[in-house]
């Protein structure tokens, strides 16, 4: 700010400064947060699949939905403690092409809270090119979630 200048381009001065700040830090925020989604892992032997999906925190696998088969599976997640739910509400979003008999499959990922009325939720939307029957459980280690899968005939 320059000599002289008036209390109103002082002020203006000042509170630009302040929002490119916060617009920093919540720019260095979003940048450092880790994915959620570690990986995603599919295996085939015959008629059958299996998919397993890492993540990079503890997280408890609750229910899902619809409960045997579908093109759209729905599962949701609760973060073991409060201190690993991030703030603000994030999403991921990743492809796994087709591979063999295993169908593409689109994964997204979201912590919004309106995704389920349990506390500190991840919701998992896994959305298939085609209907498929499933088996869905907990990974023994608390960052996992596996799928059996019974393939669709080929083509």
């Amino acid at each position: 700010m320059r000599l002289g200048a008036s209390p109103v381009a002082a002020c203006w001065t000042w509170a630009t400064l302040a929002f490119a700040a916060t617009a920093a830090l919540v720019v260095a925020q979003a940048a450092t947060r880790a994915p959620f989604l570690e990986d995603v892992t599919s295996t085939e032997d015959g008629d059958t699949g299996a998919l397993e999906l890492r993540f990079t925190a503890p997280a408890k696998f609750m229910h899902h939905f619809p409960p045997a088969e579908g093109a759209i599976l729905r599962v949701v997640l609760q973060y073991s403690t409060a201190d690993q739910h991030p703030a603000p509400v994030w999403q991921e979003k990743k492809i796994i092409p087709a591979r063999g008999r295993m169908p593409r499959l689109v994964v997204r990922v979201t912590d919004d809270t309106g995704c389920d009325d349990i506390v500190r939720p991840v919701c998992l939307y896994l959305e298939f090119e085609q209907p498929v029957h499933y088996r869905v459980h907990g990974g023994g280690d608390g960052r996992s979630l596996l799928l059996d899968l019974a393939l669709p005939e080929k083509d």
